[in-house]
């Protein structure tokens, strides 16, 4: 659901977390890394070169006004 709003609002994530998938991708959604908490072994690192620019797009400027209104 994160790379979801990412994408929708123009937005690169990264999304670290202890026990589960770690992910990072650009403003159109393709994953530039991946890395899996659960499994056992070495200590991990996971090292993306992740763009600090995002893209324009329209939700991030007109948000939710088709939404409510009727």
């Amino acid at each position: 659901m994160a790379v979801f709003r990412a994408v929708e609002n123009g937005f690169n994530l990264f999304r670290a977390t202890g026990e589960d998938l770690s992910i990072a991708c650009d403003a159109h959604g393709r994953t530039l890394g991946r890395m899996d908490a659960i499994t056992t072994g070495q200590p991990k690192l996971l090292l993306v070169h992740l763009p600090t620019r995002g893209v324009w797009t329209f939700y991030s400027v007109a948000g939710d006004w088709f939404s409510w209104r009727r």
